[in-house]
């Protein structure tokens, strides 16, 4: 039988909690330690204990930030689906509709303006070249006659 490796997982307030409660007692501790006579490697030892889990603490609040983000990416990516299929459901010629649309919806949904800048000029462009390649299609294909 093959056990779960690793420490288990605990709600992120009851560790937050914890950690600190934990480095004030060795901050405490450290305090009264020259009083106490400890020896300069113990007391080097508790500052290190303390510099740990403080590292410690902050990696996962980083850590736990970072999932945050993650999530609100995903929604607002989310919400932009909703947007776009709703968008296509709506109307037939998609392409120079769903560039305007952007155009008017995609600030919201965008931190980085200059990116977005870029990708919809260069959306515009691949539109552009379509629709001339359509345009000369169109104008190739004209009606056949026969003469049987």
């Amino acid at each position: 039988m093959v056990g779960n490796r690793g420490r288990k997982r605990e709600p992120w307030d009851k560790y937050k909690r914890e950690a600190e409660v934990k480095i004030a007692e060795l901050r405490e501790k450290l305090k009264t330690a020259k009083q106490n006579k400890m020896p300069v490697k113990e007391r080097m030892k508790l500052r290190n204990q303390i510099s740990a889990q403080q590292s410690r603490l902050k990696k996962k609040m980083e850590v736990f930030h970072l999932h945050k983000l993650i999530k609100d990416k995903d929604e607002k990516i989310n919400d932009f689906a909703k947007m776009f299929s709703n968008f296509l459901g709506e109307n037939h010629e998609v392409i120079p509709k769903f560039t305007e649309y952007i155009e008017q919806n995609w600030a919201e949904y965008d931190s980085d303006g200059d990116a977005t800048q870029w990708n919809l000029q260069e959306t515009q462009k691949r539109q552009k070249t379509k629709q001339e390649s359509l345009e000369r299609i169109k104008k190739t294909k004209q009606p056949t006659v026969s003469t049987n």
